[in-house]
């Protein structure tokens, strides 16, 4: 198996003319580095909006690059498959659920509160929004103890359900 490593490099010696690079690189158990992508290269056309978030793997080795309002899609071969927009908003957090898919949580189209939805690898399309999801304090998505997710707003920790949409005080 291999281990994907995003090395991200901010080049500022010349104040003319900075540059960043993002590069996917798959390293196998001996730490021997093997296939890599190039992320600038592939995004060409958002290389001057592009930032890295997170970079998620999900339950089938497939990885999804979170920056600000898109979502790459890497398959395990490290090959591009597509983007996932998330139209007027940003990506809060992002992580992988109990059954092995990625999730993301984003303020509705309206702004007015935060959602939680699936990313569908395949459809290269979001889920259904799980709304009543609680605004976090960092960037993951971590699985929940009897519900989907924990979460903290910076004071409490919640269990979230998407069943029920509903955060429960731990």
């Amino acid at each position: 198996d291999a281990l994907p490593i995003l090395e991200s490099v901010y080049d500022y010696r010349d104040p003319e003319n900075t540059k960043s690079s993002y590069t996917i690189c798959a390293y196998d158990t001996d730490f021997n580095r093997g296939e890599e992508l190039d992320l600038i290269q592939t995004v060409k056309g958002d290389e001057n909006n592009f930032y890295v978030n997170q970079l998620v793997c999900d339950g089938d080795d497939r990885l999804y690059v979170i920056a600000d309002s898109k979502i790459y899609l890497i398959d395990a071969d490290l090959k591009y498959q597509g983007v996932v927009d998330v139209g007027d908003t940003w990506i809060d957090q992002s992580g992988v659920g109990k059954d092995g898919k990625v999730y993301v949580s984003m303020y509705d189209q309206g702004g007015n509160s935060m959602t939680v939805r699936l990313v569908d690898f395949d459809k290269k399309a979001l889920g259904e929004a799980h709304s009543g999801f609680i605004s976090g304090n960092g960037n993951n998505l971590t699985s929940g103890l009897e519900g989907d997710f924990l979460v903290s707003d910076g004071i409490r920790v919640y269990d979230y359900s998407m069943a029920d949409n509903k955060a429960t005080e731990l």
